[in-house]
């Protein structure tokens, strides 16, 4: 079981871990609508949501909860606009599968959607990604996951990569992409009933 660090620790940048991050959201606030960010001071706001998600204790310790997957702008607005290379890693918990659940979304035109549905990834964006799982299945409610979706750059074969829990488990090739603006997690800005119901790390 991996407790985050408490409130007020520092990123080691030497770690090699730490290398080229670029956002990092603990969600251990405990209160309060921000979730601050470690890395560039980068806070993400949810203070506009009608049902905001709420800072409460999870298997993972202080997490945010989202009560309600069809209040708009329902999760934090961040500034992060992402490049052709990225890696996004959400941990968390579902407890409702009612429609996709959104993790970490880049909506508009150049839409990239890093969901869950039915037990199952679902990665969207428009130079080839078209709701596939990258291998991710299985996935229970109430149970604790780490997912990340890697992107190694335009016109790769294998050029999308998913993990669960840190293991590979699917590919797909990439195309022509760019970010136009900052993403949003656990919900999207263009569809207000895709938000997570659940707990987010």
């Amino acid at each position: 079981k991996r407790i985050k660090p408490p409130v007020g620790a520092q990123i080691n940048w030497g770690h090699p871990l730490a290398q080229g991050l670029q956002r990092c959201y603990l969600m251990n606030e405990g209160g309060g609508r921000v979730a601050r960010d470690l890395a560039r001071q980068d806070h993400a706001s949810f203070a506009s949501a009608p049902t905001p998600p709420t800072y409460d204790v999870s298997l993972f310790g202080k997490s945010l909860k989202f009560p309600n997957a069809t209040d708009a702008e329902n999760g934090p607005i961040t500034g992060y606009i992402p490049g052709k290379v990225f890696t996004w890693v959400v941990r968390f918990i579902p407890t409702n599968w009612s429609d996709y659940s959104s993790l970490v979304t880049h909506a508009g035109v150049s839409y990239m959607l890093m969901n869950v549905v039915t037990g199952s990834g679902s990665f969207w964006s428009p130079d080839g990604l078209g709701g596939v799982t990258l291998g991710i299945t299985g996935l229970s409610l109430n149970r604790p996951y780490e997912i990340a979706l890697v992107r190694e750059g335009d016109s790769l074969t294998n050029g999308y990569k998913g993990y669960l829990n840190g293991v590979l488990q699917g590919q797909a090739n990439s195309g022509v992409w760019t970010g136009a603006e900052g993403v949003r997690i656990g919900s999207r800005r263009d569809t207000v009933s895709q938000n997570l119901i659940g707990w987010m790390d």
